[in-house]
């Protein structure tokens, strides 16, 4: 199945924070008042070291949840979050927030917003899958299944955009040269391997990408696929951030979506669920 085009001259038609928050201003009218209502926001800030593992992960992240239950949710760096960021939020309508609130509580009000958009549009999963265990089982199983979708192979060459070790060491244990790439890791070596600020020339080089959803917020979503698109063999996108926007980015040429909801593969006391989208076989 061939990729569609990409236009970055059109902000319109890239796949940003605006285009996204065009298209769910545009269909407000759709929405009830209870739709909309913002419930609660919460913020994370977590310090974890899977058993196992030697690599601190450290970044907080922020979930919405709607009074119609729709959840939204966003991955910071460590100096992004401001809890007086959050004050506004509780009993307003998320609409009403979206031009206001910070950049990384944007994300997840339009994340929430497009659980019902997807409804509504008949977008569902092509598959799911669930994780049980230990968080240590449980995210060594979901990178297994993350390398699988991508379709890698021994001797690919995979560019790695977000650092998750399990990840990576998936792919090195197949065999497949690796390339890593993350904003707030970058100049650390983890595996052998030095972790690049630059994922342009990475994705350029790679035969299959796999990319964090994240970098919807960090606003490099869209020249990544513009240079990843027409090189690379296979595009994944795995999202906690903006999970419900996720399903979208096949319309910009990605090959697989996995999108994955509030809690999260590293807590051991409930299942996680994968949901995957994909444009064609898997």
């Amino acid at each position: 199945m061939s990729r569609p085009s990409l236009i970055l001259g059109d902000v319109m038609r890239a796949p940003s924070v605006g285009y996204f928050e065009h298209n769910v201003l545009a269909r407000r009218s759709e929405f009830d008042e209870v739709e909309s209502v913002v419930e609660f926001v919460t913020a994370f800030v977590e310090r974890a070291i899977l058993f196992g593992d030697e690599h601190l992960y450290n970044d907080p992240y922020v979930v919405v949840q709607l009074a119609s239950g729709a959840q939204g949710a966003c991955f910071l760096h460590p100096e992004d979050l401001n809890t007086q960021d959050l004050d506004a939020l509780p009993g307003k309508s998320a609409f009403d927030q979206l031009h206001s609130a910070a950049p990384y509580l944007r994300v997840a009000l339009l994340d929430a917003l497009y659980h019902h958009i997807n409804w509504r549009d008949g977008i569902r999963p092509t598959v799911e899958y669930e994780f049980r265990g230990t968080g240590s089982q449980k995210s060594s199983a979901r990178a297994q299944r993350l390398v699988n979708l991508a379709g890698v192979e021994k001797g690919g060459r995979v560019a790695l955009i977000g650092l998750i070790v399990d990840i990576a060491r998936h792919v090195l244990g197949l065999g497949a040269e690796l390339q890593v790439a993350d904003l707030a890791k970058a100049g650390m070596e983890v595996l052998g391997l030095r972790v690049h600020r630059d994922a342009t020339p990475l994705v350029q080089w790679a035969d299959t990408v796999i990319m964090t959803g994240n970098t919807l917020k960090t606003d490099t979503l869209a020249s990544l696929l513009d240079a990843a698109v027409g090189s690379a063999k296979r595009i994944l996108v795995y999202a906690m951030t903006g999970h419900h926007i996720a399903p979208r980015y096949l319309d910009f040429g990605v090959d697989v979506v996995t999108a994955e909801e509030f809690p999260y593969y590293w807590y051991a006391t409930s299942p996680s669920r994968m949901r995957v989208y994909a444009r064609g076989p898997l």
